[in-house]
């Protein structure tokens, strides 16, 4: 339901759930690297019941930003996704910001998270960074790459190392 009404939504509902989604990451992770993984990967077969997970704050605010997606997402007229070619200057300045802060074999688990060299909770720490980053980008930019790897990621066909179209990845 939620990919119908992403691509709709507000940027301030798109940058909401971004911000939301960086919440649950930490306090999935704080409790269970497997979950967390799962949590940003669920075609790993593996579904997580998040009330076992996240605090009754926090899946009190997801629902708050789901309602406001889904209502941002029903009125407001569909925004254009963007292409890989159109963020990829957005993505260039999100790995900048990463080669500050993170080793080059901890960057190399964002190309390829199902590798088992890497381990879950490696992978939720550089997906979770990668989300703070962008976070961190101008508004307009913010909700652009976000809305691109929310919903736009699997439209445009894109390596399926980003958040699914329901939030989760």
């Amino acid at each position: 339901m939620l990919p119908k009404y992403q691509s709709r939504a507000s940027d301030g509902a798109i940058i909401s759930l971004g911000e939301l989604f960086v919440s649950e990451a930490d306090e999935i992770a704080s409790r269970d690297t497997d979950a967390c993984y799962a949590f940003f990967f669920s075609e790993t077969n593996r579904s997580i019941d998040l009330s076992k997970y996240v605090s009754f704050p926090t899946a009190e605010r997801e629902f708050v930003i789901i309602s406001d997606l889904v209502e941002t997402g029903a009125t407001n007229n569909p925004k254009r996704i963007s292409t890989d070619q159109e963020v990829s200057q957005l993505q260039k300045v999100i790995y900048e910001r990463l080669d500050q802060r993170y080793s080059t074999s901890e960057l190399l688990v964002i190309a390829n998270p199902h590798s088992p060299k890497y381990s879950h909770q490696t992978v939720c720490r550089m997906f979770r960074a990668r989300l703070e980053e962008v976070l961190n980008l101008p508004v307009t930019d913010r909700a652009q790459l976000l809305r691109f790897l929310f919903g736009g990621a699997s439209a445009n066909k894109h390596n399926r190392d980003t958040p699914d179209s329901a939030g989760r990845a």
